[in-house]
């Protein structure tokens, strides 16, 4: 009679484990389809001991599905049931990394509320906070700096902040909500030291060289209102990448005027030359150019450009003086004087040469 017994109870028991591993899958299943009342129904029934916890095959919990499905019901019943904030799947998804590619405010806060740290990072090092960042969600964004995230936080692939995220998706509300919280504007991206450009790859192929900052990302891509915020924040407008170009060089490039215009309104912006052959960047300094600087002599007169004409070539001459208000220019008309400087001006219209002596051009009324 012992064995009979002993069968029953272990039928029993094979007969017990179809039950529960029905009710972790009907849980899982009806969060995964987003299905609010068949999950709430397999959550809250006690004689099917659904364990909240139970991943699929590939590590999803319920937890993470249901932050994935943006269920904010769903995502707060199963914190209250305690499920694991702290699990993640074969790919490194977590439940705050999902809320942060969804950008839910609110979910986030009930996550941040059950314990999860808010510079928790992934496998590359990227936080909530910069996922939140690229998709512009400042709402989602102030939750997470209220909770302590870092703002200069940098992923471990090309070393990049929140704030260079931001500018590069062209997003200027939450440029400025970082920049109000201390990010670095002249951050910089990891610098790629690359050995050469060309590979045994039959495609073309281009290696970014990085080290670009925040505003470099705005004016590739075009955000107006980005560069304007970093600017005004204190940015380098003339702080360049490895390669020497410069903000202003990545806006012309990129077709990008508008802000372009931005940066050379800050008054500061400058167009370099940088190498030569077919990787020759512009050139158009501000001020008086490097070749009529070097050309000055050692009596340390000051050399200048001639502007009436596109010649860039440089003279020893001094500079001419003005006359009263009107604008002087350079004249290219030298004949018939024997004077060392010669004042040109414009009356009117009319351009005319004036002689150290009034008189002797009478017909110049400046």
């Amino acid at each position: 009679m012992r064995a009979p017994a002993r069968c029953l109870g272990i039928a029993a028991m094979f007969l017990a484990m179809p039950s529960v591993a029905w009710s972790q899958t009907a849980l899982l299943e009806a969060v995964m389809g987003n299905d609010t009342d068949a999950a709430l129904a397999a959550l809250n029934d006690p004689e099917r001991n659904a364990d909240i916890d139970a991943p699929g095959p590939d590590g999803t919990t319920a937890l993470i599905w249901a932050v994935y499905n943006d269920n904010e019901l769903l995502v707060g019943e199963l914190l209250s049931a305690g499920a694991s904030v702290d699990s993640a799947n074969e790919f490194g998804a977590t439940p705050m990394s999902e809320a942060a590619t969804v950008g839910n405010a609110a979910v986030i806060g009930q996550l941040l509320a059950a314990g999860v740290d808010p510079n928790a990072a992934g496998a590359d090092g990227e936080t909530a906070l910069m996922v939140v960042a690229r998709s512009g969600r400042v709402d989602a964004a102030r939750v997470l700096i209220e909770a302590g995230a870092d703002v200069n936080a940098r992923e471990t692939w090309r070393n990049q902040t929140a704030l260079m995220w931001s500018a590069a998706q062209k997003h200027p509300e939450m440029v400025q909500l970082l920049i109000e919280h201390g990010a670095e504007v002249d951050a910089r991206s990891a610098v790629n030291q690359w050995p050469r450009q060309v590979t045994g790859e039959p495609r073309r192929m281009y290696r970014p060289f990085g080290g670009l900052t925040p505003l470099m990302f705005a004016a590739r891509e075009g955000c107006v209102d980005c560069a304007r915020h970093l600017i005004e924040a204190g940015a380098n407008v003339n702080l360049a990448d490895p390669k020497n170009v410069t903000p202003l060089f990545l806006a012309i490039e990129n077709f990008h005027f508008d802000t372009a215009k931005v940066l050379l309104d800050a008054r500061r912006a400058q167009i370099r030359i940088s190498g030569t052959g077919w990787d020759a960047r512009l050139s158009i300094p501000r001020s008086t150019s490097t070749r009529c600087r070097a050309a000055a002599g050692p009596t340390g007169r000051r050399p200048t450009q001639h502007r009436a004409s596109k010649s860039s070539r440089c003279s020893s001459r001094p500079a001419p003086t003005r006359t009263r208000s009107s604008r002087c220019i350079l004249s290219g008309d030298t004949s018939a004087t024997t004077v060392d400087a010669i004042s040109c001006c414009r009356s009117g219209r009319r351009p005319c040469c004036v002689r150290p002596r009034r008189s002797m051009c009478p017909q110049c009324s400046c």
